[in-house]
């Protein structure tokens, strides 16, 4: 169980690793509960590994930060005042957002766990109280997943300048539009009609990504 700090949340952003192993690059992590000796507890323990961190109370102010706070992993509770975990993931999800998430749930709560994780791709799940140790390692895997997005994402704007879009193939004006249309609706769960004369290519546009 993590010992609680002061009561304050002012926290170092950045600071020398201690007692883990400090990511080479200061990754930035987002916290979100509403319990403050919590949320505090945790900021301060990942800024001794040089994580660079921010809490937010509930969802709705988390929504808020990430306006700002370009978070690498969020690290959420489920059960919340105003807008809880499970809002939250399902407000990213429904705006293709790729941020790993890492929920916190209380005993005996598994299966609402299980379900943020299957029905709103929550990276994974811990019980409170936190064992350290374990998340630590767990947002390790979480940060790396991350960057393995990031750098997936760089190949296709690579592959994009050079005139490549999935299975599609061009660099012409007309082309590059429909490759803007494509990315403009991918990441979101709106239908999309698409219209053309057979022999066009019209399938390849619903399975690129």
């Amino acid at each position: 169980m993590l010992a609680q700090p002061p009561n304050s949340e002012e926290v170092p952003r950045v600071g020398s690793a201690a007692g883990g192993r400090a990511p080479s690059v200061s990754s930035r992590i987002l916290i979100v509960d509403d319990d403050k000796r919590q949320r505090t507890a945790l900021a301060a323990m990942l800024s001794e590994c040089a994580y660079d961190t921010q809490v937010a109370a509930d969802g709705q102010e988390a929504l808020e930060r990430l306006t700002a706070f370009k978070a690498d992993v969020i690290v959420s509770d489920l059960v919340m005042p105003r807008m809880d975990g499970f809002e939250l993931l399902r407000h990213l999800k429904e705006r293709g957002d790729p941020t790993p998430a890492i929920a916190l749930t209380g005993f005996g709560s598994m299966e609402k766990a299980l379900s943020a994780v299957h029905d709103l791709k929550a990276f994974w799940y811990l019980e409170k109280p936190v064992e350290p140790r374990a998340f630590k390692t767990l947002l390790e895997r979480a940060v790396q997943y991350r960057r393995s997005l990031q750098k997936t994402d760089e190949f296709k704007r690579d592959l994009r300048l050079r005139g490549v879009l999935g299975d599609l193939v061009g660099t012409s004006p007309a082309m590059q539009q429909i490759f803007s249309l494509i990315r403009q609706a991918a990441p979101t769960s709106a239908p999309v009609l698409i219209c053309g004369e057979s022999g066009t290519g019209k399938d390849l546009g619903t399975v690129t990504k």
